[in-house]
This record gives C-alpha cells, sequence and structure tokens, in this order.
C-alpha cells in the first residue's frame, strides 16, 4: 500500500500543491525554503489526523452501522494547536498559508492497496487557538469501503519522522514502549536512540541492521562498527550502549560516536522498527538523512534505502548535489518554491525537455537544471565521469539524451552510472580518438577513464563490411569497446521490427490525442509505407550519385581517410582507389535496396516520411526533432528492439 498523490492546500508555504509520489522511494529537492520540509510536514499531519480521529462506531447512522471504523465525528474534532505534533510552530496561525486562519487547510492523500484507490481529505481550521479536524467529502460508500479496504483497522499506518541528529544526550533512562512512540510521535526520537538500539538488540534482526549499519559507513558488510549492549536493567536505570570501530578498538559509549554515524544509525532505526508491527501503510519521512554524511556514505546510503523501499515508502528531503547526483532521476523532485504547482519525479517533468545547444564534450547530467536551480555549478560533471561505471562517446548531444534515456529503461534501479562524451559527428570520431584515448589514459579512478570508455556511432552511408571493421580494429588497435548499429542512424532502428514499431506508436498516439488506435491496421499502414520508401531510395542511390562529389569522395574523405589518422595504418579489405571504391558502393547500395532492408539506408527525413504517411488516417503529425524521444520513452523490456540489445552489456 502507498500513498499515490497528496493535494496540499493553504498549508504553510503552500496555496495549492499537488504531489505525485513514487511506490518506494521519493527524495525531495530544492533550495532552501522550497518547501521540501513542509511536504514532510504534511504527509505527517496527515497521518496525526487519521490517528486522532479513528474510533469504532457505538451506533448506526446515514453513513456507517454500529462496529464499523470511522474517521471523526461532530464532538471529538477539537484539538489544543500545541497537540499537533506533527508540524513545529511557536502559534497556532502559523500552519495556515500566509497566516491566513480564514482559509482551511486541506489535506488529501489517495492511497493504493494494489488493486484500488481510495482518497482520504481532511480539513483543519481554527477555533480560538484550537484546531478543529475534520473529515471531508466521505459517503455511506466511502466508509464501506474505507472498512475493508484496510487490514489493520484501527491503526493501518505506521509513520516515522527522523530529524537530523547532531548529537544524543550524555545519558539516557529506560523508558517504556508508549514513551518510545510518543518521542518518535513527537520527532524526538534521539532522545530515546539507546533505547530504541536496546530493543532492536533483542531480536534476530539486530545482525542484519548491524551489517547495514557497517556497509554504509565503512563499505563492508562485516560488522567493523559494532554496537554493544552493556545495559543491566535490573541494576541500573540508565541504558548503556557501547561501540567499538575494528577489532582493536577499546569501548566506548555511543554518544561518543560522530554526527554523520549517529545520523546512519537513526536512519536505520527507523527502517528496522518498522519491522515490530507491519502496518497496510509503512511511511518512514527522513529530514535530511544526508547531515553531517560524507559523499561516499551518502552513495551506499542510498543502495539501502532503495533496498528497503520496496517494503516501505520513503520520503526524504535533500539539497545535497553529490546524493542527487547519485539517484535515479524518477525518484526526485524537485521544488522551486512556488505556492501553486503539480509536482511530478522529474523523469515525468520539464526538467528532461530542456535542451543543450550544440557542443563538443562531456554531455551535462540530465539533472543539471536542477543542480544548477541549487546555485550549485556543473564542474562536478567531469568528477562525475570519472567516478562513473562507464563513460559514452556518441556523436551529438540528441544521442546522449536517447541512450541515457534507453539505459534508464533497460537497467530500471540498477545503480550503474553513466556519462556522456559528445564528440560531434562521425568524422570527428576517428579524427580526434588517439588524443582522447591518450588523454583519458592517464585520467584514474580505480580504472582509467579509457579503460571505462564505450564507443557508440551511427552507420551512415558506411557499407556493414566497413562497419563490422571498424568495431573489430577499434577494439583491437585502441582497445576501445564499441557498437555502429546496422541501421543507417538510431532513428531508422525504429524499422527493424515493424511489429514493434507500431505498438510503440499505438501508446504514443494514444497518450497524444486520446485514440487507441487499431493495431493491426496501424501495421498494415507502417508496412505499406516502408515499401513505397523504396522508389524514394531508388531516385536517391543512382549510379550518378554514386559517383559524384556528395557520395563516394565524402565517403572516402570523411571515413576511410581519418580512419588512417585514427589507426595509424590502412585497414584490410577498405578499398582506396576512387574506381574500385565506387564500384563497391554501387554493389551495396542496390543490394540494401533489392533485399528490402531500407533502414540500412533510411535517413531521419525518410523515418519521418513514412510514420507521417502511416498516421494519415489519424490527423496527427510525427517530428523525429521534437516526437522520436517521447516515443521511444513508451520502451520498455516488452517493446524493445534487438538493434538496443548491446546497452544490456555497455
Amino acid at each position: 500500500m502507498h500513498i499515490t498523490s497528496l493535494n496540499i492546500k493553504n498549508f504553510k508555504s503552500f496555496q495549492n500543491v499537488k504531489i505525485h509520489f513514487n511506490q518506494d522511494l521519493n527524495i525531495l529537492t530544492g533550495v532552501n525554503n522550497a518547501g521540501k520540509t513542509t511536504i514532510l510536514e504534511a504527509i505527517s499531519l496527515w497521518n496525526e489526523c487519521f490517528t486522532k480521529l479513528i474510533r469504532e462506531a457505538k451506533r448506526s447512522v446515514s453513513n456507517y452501522k454500529t462496529g464499523d471504523w470511522t474517521l471523526g465525528n461532530t464532538q471529538d474534532k477539537y484539538f489544543r494547536f500545541d497537540e499537533i505534533n506533527s508540524v513545529r510552530s511557536p502559534n497556532a496561525e502559523d500552519i495556515f498559508y500566509n497566516r491566513n486562519k480564514k482559509n482551511k487547510i486541506e489535506l488529501a492523500a489517495t492511497i493504493n492497496n494494489g488493486s484500488d484507490n481510495l482518497e482520504i481529505r481532511f480539513k483543519i481550521s481554527d477555533s480560538g487557538g484550537n484546531y478543529i479536524i475534520e473529515l471531508d467529502n466521505f459517503t455511506s460508500y466511502n466508509f464501506t469501503k474505507f472498512n475493508t479496504f484496510f487490514r489493520n483497522l484501527p491503526e493501518p499506518l505506521g509513520l516515522f519522522y527522523s530529524s537530523p541528529v547532531p548529537y544524543i544526550p550524555q545519558q539516557e533512562n529506560f523508558v517504556t514502549d508508549p514513551q518510545i512512540k510518543d518521542a518518535i510521535k513527537t520527532r524526538n526520537s534521539v532522545a530515546v536512540l539507546r533505547n530504541r538500539i536496546y530493543r532492536l538488540y533483542q531480536t534476530p534482526r539486530f545482525q542484519a541492521f548491524q551489517s547495514d549499519l557497517s556497509f554504509i559507513l565503512y563499505n563492508t558488510a562485516s560488522s567493523y562498527l559494532k554496537i554493544v549492549n552493556r545495559s543491566d536493567i535490573q541494576r541500573n536505570p540508565s541504558v548503556q550502549i557501547d561501540f567499538t570501530i575494528g577489532s582493536k578498538d577499546v569501548e566506548k559509549d555511543i554518544a561518543l560516536l560522530g554526527s554523520g554515524s549517529l545520523q546512519a544509525i537513526e536512519i536505520l532505526l527507523n527502517i528496522y522498527q518498522q519491522g515490530d508491527e507491519r502496518k497496510d501503510l509503512n511511511i518512514i519521512l527522513l529530514d535530511e538523512p544526508d547531515s553531517h554524511i560524507h559523499r561516499d556514505i551518502q552513495k551506499r546510503l542510498m543502495v539501502v534505502l532503495t533496498k528497503f523501499s520496496k517494503d516501505n515508502q520513503i520520503f526524504f528531503s535533500t539539497h545535497n548535489e553529490s546524493l542527487i547526483r547519485s539517484a535515479s532521476h524518477k525518484h526526485l523532485f524537485h521544488l522551486d518554491g512556488q505556492s501553486v504547482a503539480d509536482i511530478k519525479s522529474i523523469d515525468k517533468g520539464v526538467l528532461n525537455k530542456i535542451g543543450i545547444p550544440h557542443f563538443s564534450g562531456i554531455y551535462p547530467s540530465q539533472i543539471n537544471p536542477l543542480i544548477r536551480s541549487l546555485g550549485s555549478t556543473s564542474g562536478l560533471d567531469f568528477i562525475n565521469a570519472i567516478e562513473a561505471d562507464k563513460l559514452i562517446f556518441v556523436e551529438g548531444e540528441d544521442d546522449a539524451r536517447v541512450y541515457a534515456q534507453l539505459l534508464q529503461q533497460i537497467i530500471g534501479n540498477d545503480s550503474k552510472k553513466f556519462m556522456f562524451w559528445v564528440l560531434g559527428g562521425i568524422s570527428k570520431i576517428f579524427e580526434n580518438i588517439q588524443s582522447y584515448k591518450k588523454v583519458f589514459s592517464e585520467i584514474k579512478n580505480g580504472k582509467t577513464l579509457w579503460e571505462k570508455s564505450y564507443l557508440i556511432f551511427d552507420k551512415d552511408d558506411l557499407t556493414d563490411d566497413h562497419k563490422d571493421l571498424f568495431v573489430l580494429k577499434l577494439k583491437e588497435k585502441l582497445g576501445l569497446g564499441a557498437f555502429c548499429f546496422t541501421a543507417y542512424t538510431q532513428e531508422s532502428v525504429l524499422f527493424t521490427d515493424l511489429l514493434i514499431l507500431s505498438k510503440l506508436l499505438s501508446q504514443w498516439i494514444n497518450n497524444k490525442t486520446e485514440q487507441l488506435p487499431n493495431e493491426d491496421e496501424l501495421l498494415e499502414n507502417i508496412e505499406r509505407a516502408y515499401t513505397n520508401i523504396k522508389d524514394v531510395l531508388k531516385t536517391k542511390y543512382t549510379d550518378e550519385f554514386v559517383e559524384s562529389n556528395d557520395c563516394y569522395k565524402r565517403y572516402k574523405n570523411g571515413f576511410i581517410d581519418k580512419t588512417k589518422i585514427a589507426f595509424n595504418s590502412k585497414l584490410p579489405i577498405i578499398v582506396f582507389e576512387d574506381v574500385e571504391l565506387v564500384r563497391s558502393l554501387k554493389t551495396y547500395y542496390n543490394q540494401v535496396i533489392q533485399s528490402g532492408n531500407y533502414y540500412k539506408l533510411m535517413t531521419k527525413e525518410h523515418v519521418e516520411m513514412i510514420i507521417n504517411e502511416a498516421l494519415t488516417p489519424y490527423n496527427i503529425l510525427f517530428s523525429v526533432e521534437e516526437d522520436y524521444f517521447d516515443l521511444i520513452s513508451f520502451a520498455n523490456k516488452s517493446l524493445w528492439f534487438e538493434e538496443w540489445d548491446f546497452l544490456r552489456d555497455v
């Protein structure tokens, strides 16, 4: 069960904001005062409204019957403002937008239980320093559904809220379970940190807790940081929890740990204590969990949080650039301080649409607009490249954007990181590759940059033999893994499997126009338009064209001559004499056209031409420049072209 969306009205800095959440991990970013903590508080306040109003019906009324669980009645809805623990505010009016108590706060959470959705909306108003909390817009149908929607009524929700931990008290007495729960509820969990460790120590989960802690702090699964329970509740009212680091360390009180280690312990306690009593909806709220933590530790923290987000819906706020760079785009939500907004993860929002001017060099991370908005520069892009698992050379910036999208779709939540280097065209590949090898072989972080490099380039007019030879020699002579499409360009790959293309286009049309095309008819249209391109290609690839400067001399100057620079020698089977080259190119182009493998010669313009011919019945136009990226965003493991399979092994 998880919250799919939360609508917040007239609460603190938000007048009307709706945020669409992930089922697993949700990372809230933005500058100070952008509203990150406000969203955490809104989730917590919604939960508190639920727990304050839930009660068993003593008699039947129009909306529910005796014994049903309900959310409030006309009497029990008044609460002193200082009884609200979710939001820290010195005055009752502080939680209202612009401190205007005339406008009621609305918190509407839509919850999904795996098969159905239920919206639960609360309204909060002020009455002489008291808050009036009421359920809004619930009918008898909703209450019937409410009582079957949750399995663990009256306590279907589990919520832990953690704030930064700079230090813990020097001494801590034993307290009861209700006191621990109260401290967590009032966001004072640090005051009972030892008690929480003591209780976890008694469970089978403690060893896993200690292993995760050592992994986060020291990158080892063994208990390098060992927590030792020295408490004796029969003799001493104080909880005594010690620690050692490594096998030769002496035991010390846990209060002597650094703030980063204490922060990691606090976060893990929230995760592991959910195991004491699993609820229907298990929420963990972490306010700047990366505070006091080194950037390498932050990356390992992300690994652990992602692991536990399968069973918990985790929300945390941060404006830490390193942690943002290490996160999946689908988990990142950017807040820019607007009081009215509809917020989605950045892989669904405008950040993915931002274009990059033509250039050569490192392709800026897709989150660069987000990073800049935090006041950071893009200087760490080169550091990110050094730390990446793969540095991928591509021809243009559009290529980098497309491959980044496809890699994200095929590897999912895999933590493998990629950076792209834009070369500025295929001729630049062979012209400058020796220089790149020399420089990148000297830059090392574990492996040299060159050892982590990979090249992807379009075939364009290259023959199949030359294309395969280039890939082979790049590996043999330069130690560079490479891939070149069989199709003319990456866009032409769409026509290597017309059935998959028809399914992708069907989803694209439906998303654009809400029309749902008949896939068989759409496939027939595509096949017909694809067949018609034969005459277009025959008209282009005439003998006169191949003999012209535009064809064979560009081929010779752009590819063949520059391979001598790239490999410091001529390559076998490549023809250098003009007459022989013209003859071989004529033979190749004619064979391709006669075989029906038109995608081997189709440019982006041809791709656009065929698709628009196929889309004629739907009154919609397709632009390669504007719509290709959106089209492939519908690709997944079942709608995947074989030409893309190389990305699985990059």
